[in-house]
């Protein structure tokens, strides 16, 4: 498949949208599949162009090649992440410049627009109408329900309506919405069909983020005499990081061993930076943002780590990322949630839950894990086992992609109104008046090897779904068994004596005209695939068919027993070409180029060329 995914945040941006599309992307990538990532050039949440890219941000779009993704940037405005009206500035201009920059990439076969924020997936929309695609709305947070809890604006407000009338439109509009959290189901049906909406939860890559010697750790970091409780995420309103300092000032003095790091940028970070200089907080450390692959060890080298969020219905719903990246370092938390979080702690049996905002009830549950150490080391090992069971990243990349494709299965292209009922009154009219070749065929095929007359076979039809396929037994009996699914050659040995009669003709295709009846297939359309099938590539390698741009595409309309690819196409030619002459059937179906398509196959028949390797008409 080729996969465009459209997010404003990408590494080396922080974050959980950031580590979520690129760990995804390099993931289908390994799976053999074509993605592009359209992205900003990097600069949340400081607004500074990161070092690297400040030479480059003048050609206003570059593109890169990361761990086999095509990372396409486009220019937008850089500002910091402090107010309403910096954020806007930044979410328009990427709006803006995704859209003109995306609509000279290739066609995808499936758009996927990321959110938070909304102006990224409705770039993805704007995208998916220009290709004609398929577009998914993934929701990895509740926009705009949470911006209010995390203290931006009211529901009352003018940017409140409008977001809400982007989401409201994208979530109509969208032909799947991928959300991250099972609560967020619930939370969105009224606005989308619940069979329109998918859970594909948040992983980890549990290969990055491992235990490391907790020892080592804390002697590279400096921190070998503390236990250290870290926060360690986006230091933004939404989280009540203030009740960590709260916390802090009152463990200073009766747990002097005790040494808080709150690791991140945000919003608040040189806010609280401030409160704890100016309230002689000493046992607090701020340590900005730093680089992905220094986060595992900074939470190995902590004894316990904290996740917080404002006591509000919304963050009920959510599930951070962060807590599972705790998980799989192997280390206790300690979590200052309601809801879905909080659940999940007690659950997995590793961490302690505290009432969000309570800096006393914080203090109390870090004093507790501080005189038993022993516990400490249960509960990371309880939360390390869960995230290996539950979540881990590759396997829930690929349920994303099986998602994508019973997605790309499901939409159809609508066929032309006379189609259907021709197929029907032809077909009939065919199995009627050919039962005598019938009866000849069966008989000349029971007299070469006594094997069975007819050769049924699972095919690939119309939204991916399978189909038994019918014709008349031109291959040896067990040819597939003995030289697997593969496409008929010049010369092939598998085929009989009655075969290479048969073939040419396509009389051995005659009972066929059954699926066509049945709805399976019609007069005209891509031939039906095997649904494994294979093909030998120039250097004699197996290539599967499904790996091949356009193939899922190609399953939108019903397959044929004729078409442009079968007659036009040479027979020998790599699938890969064949299939943008099913692309163009696709794209220019009508029911007259069927008539004419039609004609052409009964010259071909007449003429016995079906099996020519050169041109057939």
């Amino acid at each position: 498949m080729r996969l465009l995914y459209v997010s404003q945040y990408y590494p080396p941006e922080m974050g959980a949208a950031a580590a979520r599309v690129s760990e995804l992307a390099a993931i289908w990538a390994q799976q053999g599949h074509d993605v592009t990532v359209l992205t900003g050039f990097p600069n949340h949440p400081t607004g500074k162009i990161h070092t690297e890219y400040k030479h480059k941000f003048r050609r206003m779009t570059l593109t890169e090649n990361t761990a086999g993704v095509r990372v396409v940037r486009t220019w937008l405005c850089p500002v910091a992440n402090r107010s309403s009206l910096e954020r806007i500035v930044s979410y328009v201009s990427f709006f803006v410049s995704a859209v003109v920059r995306g609509v000279f990439l290739r066609r995808p076969d499936v758009i996927i627009g990321t959110s938070p924020q909304l102006l990224s997936a409705a770039a993805g929309w704007l995208l998916a109408k220009r290709f004609r695609r398929p577009f998914i709305f993934e929701v990895r947070d509740l926009w705009p329900e949470s911006l209010p809890a995390s203290g931006v604006g009211t529901i009352e407000g003018i940017t409140y309506k409008i977001l809400d009338t982007i989401a409201s439109f994208l979530y109509e509009v969208s032909d799947l919405v991928a959300v991250v959290a099972e609560p967020f189901r619930p939370a969105i049906a009224r606005k989308c069909p619940m069979a329109r909406i998918d859970v594909v939860e948040n992983g980890v890559d549990e290969n990055l983020f491992k235990p490391y010697r907790k020892d080592e750790c804390k002697e590279e970091f400096g921190l070998k005499p503390f236990f250290v409780v870290s926060y360690i995420g986006t230091v933004g309103k939404a989280h009540g990081v203030q009740t960590v300092l709260k916390a802090a000032a009152s463990l200073q003095d009766r747990c002097t061993s005790v040494r808080f790091l709150v690791v991140g940028e945000g919003a608040e970070r040189e806010e609280l930076q401030n409160f704890a200089a100016s309230s002689a907080i000493g046992n607090v450390d701020f340590w900005g943002e730093r680089p992905r692959n220094e986060i595992p060890k900074i939470i190995s080298a902590s004894d316990v780590c904290l996740v917080l969020l404002k006591k509000d219905e919304v963050f009920e719903k959510v599930l951070p990322t962060k807590i599972l990246e705790f998980f799989a370092c192997g280390r206790p938390v300690i979590a200052g949630v309601c809801g879905f979080v909080a659940e999940l702690v007690e659950k997995s049996n590793s961490g302690i839950v505290v009432e969000p905002g309570s800096d006393s009830q914080l203090a109390d549950a870090i004093e507790r894990m501080y005189g038993n150490r022993e516990r400490l080391l249960s509960m990371g090992n309880n939360g390390r086992n869960y995230v290996l069971e539950h979540y881990r990243r590759d396997e829930k990349a690929l349920q994303y992609l099986h998602v994508i494709k019973d997605l790309l299965c499901s939409v159809s292209v609508k066929e032309p109104l006379l189609k259907r009922p021709f197929d029907i009154l032809l077909s009939g009219a065919g199995l009627l008046f050919s039962i005598p070749i019938w009866l000849v065929i069966a008989v000349a095929i029971k007299l070469e090897d006594g094997g069975p007359i007819f050769y049924s076979q699972d095919r690939v039809g119309i939204g991916g779904r399978t189909f038994k396929s019918w014709k008349f037994r031109s291959m040896r009996v067990g040819s597939d068994r003995d030289f697997g699914p593969l496409q008929a050659s010049e010369k092939d040995p598998r085929v009989t004596r009655v075969g290479s009669l048969l073939r040419p003709t396509a009389a051995d295709e005659l009972p066929q005209l059954w699926n066509i009846f049945r709805g399976d297939m019609s007069f005209v359309g891509p031939r039906a695939l095997m649904p494994e099938e294979i093909e030998l590539s120039a250097n004699g390698e197996r290539v599967g068919l499904t790996s091949i741009p356009g193939y899922i595409e190609r399953h939108s309309v019903r397959p044929g027993l004729t078409g442009i690819a079968q007659i036009y196409a040479p027979r020998d030619i790599p699938r890969r070409e064949k299939f943008k002459y099913d692309l163009l059937y696709i794209k220019r179906q009508s029911f007259l180029l069927d008539l004419k398509l039609i004609v052409v196959s009964f010259w071909i028949t007449f003429r016995g060329k079906w099996e020519s390797r050169a041109e057939k008409i």
